[in-house]
């Protein structure tokens, strides 16, 4: 649970610093997150993170696009996400 939390608060400074800027271009943003748990038992956690970023005018499937990894208490999947994700860095983002 804590490592939710972690991820949340990254995900949440994240959109803080980029919100201006995001607002202004009209670019969709990839956030990529990850967690050791569960979809399912992230689920609540995922609502409040979405939330907190629609009021922040982050706006899913408009001006944001999140990569959900879960590893299902898999820890040592983590690592094979991390490396995932700046690897499909589309060419408009480069």
């Amino acid at each position: 649970m804590r490592r939710i939390g972690v991820a949340l608060i990254v995900g949440l400074t994240i959109a803080l610093l980029a919100a201006a800027e995001a607002q202004q271009t009209g670019r969709v943003y990839r956030i990529g997150y990850m967690s050791v748990v569960s979809r399912q038992s992230a689920e609540p956690l995922m609502e409040i993170f979405l939330r907190a970023l629609r009021d922040l005018g982050w706006i899913e499937g408009r001006n944001l696009l999140v990569e959900w990894r879960w590893a299902d208490g898999k820890v040592e999947r983590l690592s094979g996400f991390a490396m995932e994700h700046p690897a499909r860095r589309s060419p408009e983002s480069a």
